[in-house]
Order: C-alpha cells, then structure tokens, then sequence
C-alpha cells in the first residue's frame, strides 16, 4: 500500500485491523529468530507479540510483561522522529494521517492491555512520568531476574 491508503484514505478501524493481521503474519518470523536459545532469560520486543499468540508459549506467565506507551508519550515520541515526518510526506495530508497513525496505535494499544488483562499478564504503561532507569528496576522486579541494556 502507498503511504496515503496507509494511513489517509482508510478509517482508523480497518487501519487497526489490517495491522494486527499483519502483526500476526509477521509472528512466525519472529518465532523463528527466538527459537533455539539457551537456558538464560531473553527479552523480546515486538508488536507481534499479541499476547493470545505468546501466552500458550510461556512456561512461566510472570516471566512476560507488555510495555504499552500512553497515547501521548507515543505522540511525543513519535513527533520527534525524522523517518515518520519522510513517511508523512507520502501522504496528502501530512498532520492527518500522524492524527490517524497515532488514534489507530493507541487503539492498539487498547487492544494489547485488554489481552494481557484477559490473560492475566502483566502490563506497563509508559507514560514518562518514570525514567528508563525506574522503568528498568520495575521490569527486572517484575521478572525475577536482572535484565541487561
């Protein structure tokens, strides 16, 4: 799809689906990459990680947390990018189709939580009202173990 069917011309709502299926598509990839490691904890980003498609997989459910941004730390963020303002220019309307990129992450991001809730995971929100450090110390804590950067 060109940039504008991404994120211009079609509503959010089929945005959002379009992009978990492709999210799903994409999982065995990411399935592939993490398959065969050793016995020592890994973290793995990634929005493929949907938390119906991870939870069988999990051996432990308190070793697995889902960090989601807040609709607006993942603005600011996001604003402050260069590659995102290059994909905008795709676009016919560049402020727009942000708007629409970001109402449809955090729609994703709804999505996510009300998953993990299902599911009985655990979730941090980041919001920046924590520093990477804070946020760091809470995911170690939360997993057991010392994570490393």
């Amino acid at each position: 799809m060109a940039m504008n069917e991404v994120f211009f011309t079609r509503k959010i709502a089929e945005q959002l689906k379009t992009y978990i299926e492709y999210l799903r598509e994409d999982f065995l990839y990411v399935l592939s990459d993490v398959a065969g490691g050793g016995s020592d904890p890994v973290v793995v980003e990634g929005n493929q990680l949907l938390p119906d498609l991870i939870e069988p997989l999990l051996r432990q459910k308190e070793r697995a947390i889902w960090m989601i941004p807040s609709e607006q730390f993942q603005r600011n963020q996001y604003s402050r990018r260069e590659w995102i303002h290059e994909i905008l220019q795709a676009t016919e309307n560049p402020e727009r189709s942000f708007d629409n990129w970001m109402r449809r992450d955090a729609l994703f991001a709804d999505y996510v939580k009300r998953e993990v809730k299902e599911r009985e995971l655990k979730v941090l929100v980041v919001d920046g009202s924590r520093t990477l450090e804070q946020n760091y110390i809470e995911i170690s804590r939360w997993l057991g173990c010392d994570i490393y950067l």
